[in-house]
């Protein structure tokens, strides 16, 4: 894990708790913005996988059909007692560990979907792909932004495909180039 303190893994699933027990889906969605942005600059795979909780968590938490039945109750304190697990196996600092609690999670999210779930699309499928497509609008390759979130990048073309999203401007490779880019343009304009 780079930069642990800086990256406040403990501060994130905290409120992760927090915010499904408020069943408060956009304190979720502003997380995930948070997340997703901090896993984008840093490249990483682990705050890229608790992102994809995040968005999965706050779609059920948005579905009444779901937070109202008696089986996710069950799957909501599963989840949440394995978010409180991966805080103390996080504060061990067994990156191992704690990812399997992460996949765990996953897991149970996706058995949740799998049962109360109306649609045939997959809900960390959908997450992964689209947190994808935002960090591509963000500025990373394909290649880069469908590493980061585990999915093809034929699927993710594929999906920008079918969204309103700019073609890809190959002669740029990651956000810092765009951003110098930027500030060269800006500087010139004050001349």
């Amino acid at each position: 894990m780079t930069n642990i303190d800086q990256l406040k893994y403990i501060e994130i699933i905290s409120k992760i708790i927090d915010f499904i027990k408020q069943k408060n889906s956009q304190a979720l969605h502003d997380l995930e913005s948070i997340v997703l942005e901090i896993s984008i600059n840093n490249d990483n795979k682990d705050l890229s996988e608790i992102c994809v909780i995040i968005y999965a968590l706050r779609k059920i938490i948005s579905k009444k059909h779901f937070i109202n039945s008696d089986s996710w109750k069950e799957y909501e304190f599963e989840i949440l007692q394995n978010l409180d697990i991966s805080i103390n196996v996080f504060n061990e600092l067994d990156l191992s560990k704690f990812n399997n609690v992460i996949k765990n999670i996953q897991l149970i999210i996706e058995k949740s979907d799998k049962e109360l779930g109306r649609y045939i699309s997959r809900i960390l499928d959908d997450a992964r792909i689209k947190l994808a497509s935002t960090a591509y609008a963000y500025g990373l390759s394909a290649n880069q932004a469908a590493s980061l979130f585990s999915v093809s990048k034929e699927e993710l073309m594929n999906y920008i495909g079918i969204t309103k999203m700019p073609d890809e401007d190959e002669s740029f490779k990651n956000i810092s180039q765009r951003v110098h880019l930027l500030e060269v343009m800006s500087k010139n304009d004050n001349i």
